[in-house]
């Protein structure tokens, strides 16, 4: 079980990553912290057999991560209007 949250500024603030999206587990551990949306993350899920997850924001994009090997964003989908 997990849950994320997308923030702009926190303790972890990193200017060249402002809207970072931080994927916790259930224990409210941090499992990941992703780089790339512009702008607040809407909504994430995982694929079923857990090596990607996809995240839609603000930013009218939606993002594809590979999660079991390096955190990279392997695709970018860009969006008419924000995700949700």
């Amino acid at each position: 079980m997990f849950y994320y949250y997308s923030v702009l500024n926190n303790d972890m603030y990193n200017p060249e990553c402002p809207y970072q999206l931080f994927i916790i587990c259930s224990y409210d551990c941090i499992l990941q912290v992703l780089c790339g949306h512009t702008n607040y993350v809407n909504y994430v899920t995982y694929e079923p057999a857990g090596q990607f997850l996809a995240s839609v924001s603000d930013d009218h994009t939606c993002k594809i991560w590979n999660i079991k090997e390096d955190n990279s964003c392997t695709a970018t989908f860009f969006l008419t209007s924000p995700g949700s």
